[in-house]
């Protein structure tokens, strides 16, 4: 990461000390498209990506319009949970119930992030600042499936521990409604470059839908039943975010 770091920060360094040398100007030239991409990522790994595109249809007014967030994770692993008691005559764990997942499950994180909205900014020599309104949708979904498990029981010394259930599905969707208002810092690098800095307020209308399918802890004498749980709901909220995001732009 600090190596991503570096070379964002040289390069960025390198194209400003350039331009200077070939034009030093103390006010900017008008462009009507901007593109941000918001390096905050580099420095906090659970930050989202995010892409923003500006078309200035005056020297103090442009439209946003923002995409961020958008993967899809395929996670893989396996896992193996287990129950024991201690031998004191032996002096070690013995175990009494074992479950294993066998090759890699079905974990998908999927989110994506899509804003429009309006920016007004004052720009005095390299320096600007500037407000914006943006009305901005996102959603955030998590599923995971386990395709094969398999689980024994070792009788002969002692009973499984009681309550412990397997899950075997679990989905979670977040849809989120925002108002956001933004504050922005930018200084501008040479003609072309910029950095930008923004801070916002927003109000928030949260959709959510939980759902989780589980094993019972010992089976039935007339087979296995699926317990499943299912919750849903609403809220809003006012969040403050002192560092939104932190952009480097391309005007042309």
């Amino acid at each position: 990461m600090h190596t991503a770091v570096c070379i964002v920060l040289f390069s960025v360094s390198v194209l400003a000390q350039n331009s200077f040398l070939a034009n030093k100007l103390d006010s900017m030239p008008f462009h009507k498209w901007e593109v941000s991409l918001d390096v905050k990522p580099l420095f906090r790994s659970d930050a989202p990506y995010n892409l923003m595109a500006k078309w200035h249809f005056s020297e103090h007014g442009a439209l946003r319009l923002g995409l961020g967030n958008a993967n899809v994770l395929i996670q893989k692993d396996t896992f193996r949970i287990y129950e024991y008691y201690l031998d004191a005559n032996a002096q070690q764990n013995i175990v009494q119930y074992e479950q294993y997942q066998y090759g890699p499950n079905d974990s998908k994180y999927i989110n994506w992030e899509i804003k429009i909205g309006y920016q007004y900014e004052f720009l005095h020599g390299k320096v600007g600042l500037f407000t914006s309104t943006d009305l901005d949708y996102k959603i955030e979904r998590t599923t995971f499936n386990v395709p094969v498990q398999s689980s024994s029981v070792l009788t002969g010394v002692a009973n499984p521990f009681p309550g412990y259930q397997s899950v075997i599905s679990f989905y979670d969707k977040r849809s989120t409604y925002s108002l956001i208002q933004s504050f922005g810092l930018q200084y501008f690098l040479n003609n072309y470059f910029s950095l930008t800095i923004e801070s916002s307020i927003s109000v928030r209308y949260i959709e959510f839908l939980f759902g989780k399918s589980e094993y019972p802890s010992s089976p039935t004498p007339n087979g296995i039943y699926v317990k499943s749980t299912t919750k849903g709901g609403n809220e809003t909220d006012f969040t403050f975010s002192p560092i939104m995001g932190l952009f480097i732009n391309y005007h042309f």
